[in-house]
């Protein structure tokens, strides 16, 4: 080994030490973890269900009878659809003064997120729509779906993918490391966050990712493997919408996401509230709670279940 290269590993070395004597025997995060994915353009909308209909009455609808006629449209243009059926849940993950344990209720029942190879593949997809067929889905939302919010969001996502960080932590914490559960669904929690009036969305994404998504790290870092932001930005040029960003975490259990707020100190809210207080609108309005089922259609079986109905 050369003299160069002892010296840069040994340099290294001890840097490392003396970034975990500082740190304890958990390395801290880096920004590095933080990737904004590329590669693809993403939509998103949401939809309400009728009244009178159970969430499992309008999941199985959905998945049954809704997808394969959507999939008829989106056939040869779209390379992932999924759907994110969303339960409310109390916004009580940072408690607030006027916090309490009622489920708020939401006008949300699913996000729907589609993806296409680029944004001129979406284009063209919209620019020559098969009427018939767009009749057809028009008509079969009618059965379950209410007409409410029928804007389309460009989808911008971020993603931490925590492995990476705790790969880190089980080599110098093994008794703390856990590994994901073979075979199992991930369990999903999403909350829908809105920026603080007067902040641009520009900055209400930068203070995110350069800042408080620090602060993500440290707390669910041992409990979840997933922790991605998804802002939205509207296609049209309408009125202002009501939330900026969907955040979502994913871990192996229940208690694994429930031990995310078990592990926070009174300290600890107290400082995630503040910095949240500086971007973010901490209202009761400005933000919602879910847990999330997902179900994803791929571009092959979206191709499949077109051609079925052809």
């Amino acid at each position: 080994m050369s003299n160069r290269r002892s010296f840069v590993l040994g340099l290294t070395a001890g840097l490392l030490g003396a970034h975990l004597r500082a740190f304890g025997s958990e390395p801290p995060p880096s920004r590095a973890r933080t990737n904004l994915v590329t590669g693809f353009f993403k939509i998103g909308y949401f939809q309400k269900r009728k009244p009178g209909m159970s969430m499992e009455e309008f999941k199985e609808y959905y998945e049954k009878s809704h997808v394969p006629l959507t999939c008829q449209c989106l056939a040869y243009n779209a390379t992932e659809y999924s759907r994110k059926y969303l339960t409310a849940r109390p916004v009580s993950f940072i408690e607030r003064p006027n916090a309490n344990s009622v489920v708020p209720e939401s006008s949300y029942d699913v996000f729907v997120e589609v993806k296409f190879a680029t944004r001129n593949a979406f284009e063209k997809a919209v620019a020559k729509p098969n009427d018939s067929k767009l009749e057809l889905l028009r008509a079969d939302e009618d059965k379950f779906l209410l007409r409410t919010d029928r804007r389309i969001y460009h989808v911008e996502e971020h993603v931490s993918p925590l492995s990476m960080v705790r790969r880190d932590h089980a080599l110098h914490n093994p008794a703390k490391a856990t590994q994901k559960a073979q075979g199992k669904p991930a369990l999903r929690s999403a909350s829908l966050f809105k920026r603080k009036p007067a902040t641009s969305p520009e900055e209400f994404k930068s203070y995110y990712e350069n800042h408080h998504v620090e602060m993500g790290y440290k707390y669910i870092v041992y409990n979840a493997h997933l922790y991605s932001r998804k802002y939205l930005k509207p296609l049209d040029s309408g009125p202002p919408w009501p939330y900026d960003v969907f955040m979502e975490l994913e871990a192996d259990s229940q208690e694994d996401l429930g031990r995310v707020m078990a592990t926070l100190t009174p300290a600890d809210r107290e400082t995630i509230a503040i910095d949240e207080g500086k971007f973010m609108d901490r209202t009761d309005t400005g933000r919602l709670s879910f847990s999330v089922e997902q179900h994803t259609t791929s571009a092959e079986e979206i191709k499949r279940f077109a051609q079925a109905r052809s």
